[in-house]
């Protein structure tokens, strides 16, 4: 029995580095490598995850997709973390209102929205060229699938929040928590995306500060809402 992130490149196999996890150019379209996550023998569906990153790719406009979701870009909600795309262009910056859970109001890469309303976003080009968009972002989600659950349609990201120090670790094996990160850690009072609970013991999340998907133990984590 084990859970582990895996990339779905036929010449790469084995955990989820924190550079494939990380969005960083074009992050909608990493979509396409995020394989399957296992958990007590269970698959995720391929097409569950991966299908909707071709037609988001090619689409023409402002796209922004939950990590690890299949590209989903509708009923995003508050505390869902965000990658963005923008006709395949390079995005260098993009200044939030409301700004994002523990993070400046502009900045590149993953972020969430704090609150339920309309999100405001101003979109920086690599070119210089600014683009004004809006989001409609729906109240937070609480309910946490478990990874069997998690490519489901009504899967959503559930905003958590640390009571202590944990460590990340790379893979739920067996029941346990490996491949710990000595360096990485949530502190009290930091807060996760959690995207699905593996096993009895540990939760996949992101955290909000750095936009990397690591599995932690649920001991000092709690539901915000």
């Amino acid at each position: 029995m084990s859970t582990s992130l895996r990339t779905s490149s036929v010449a790469t196999r084995g955990p989820m580095t924190d550079a494939v996890r990380r969005a960083r150019a074009h992050p909608i379209r990493r979509a396409r490598r995020v394989g399957a996550a296992r958990s007590a023998g269970a698959i995720l569906a391929a097409a569950a995850l991966l299908g909707p990153a071709v037609a988001l790719a090619n689409d023409a406009g402002f796209k922004a997709a939950v990590p690890f979701s299949g590209g989903r870009t509708t009923d995003l909600r508050a505390g869902e973390p965000l990658e963005f795309l923008y006709k395949g262009e390079t995005i260098t910056k993009v200044c939030w209102s409301p700004a994002p859970i523990q993070h400046a109001a502009c900045g590149h890469g993953i972020a969430a929205p704090a609150a339920a309303g309309t999100q405001q976003l101003t979109v920086t080009l690599k070119g210089g060229a600014v683009k004004h968009e809006s989001l409609t972002i729906g109240a937070p989600a609480t309910d946490l699938p478990s990874s069997k659950d998690a490519g489901s349609a009504g899967a959503r990201v559930v905003e958590y929040r640390a009571t202590c120090t944990t460590a990340a670790y790379d893979n739920y094996t067996h029941g346990q928590l490996r491949g710990t990160h000595s360096g990485v850690k949530l502190h009290a009072g930091d807060e996760a995306g959690a995207f699905y609970r593996a096993g009895k013991h540990a939760i996949l999340a992101m955290p909000y500060r750095d936009g990397i998907a690591r599995f932690f133990s649920d001991r000092c984590l709690v539901p915000v809402h």
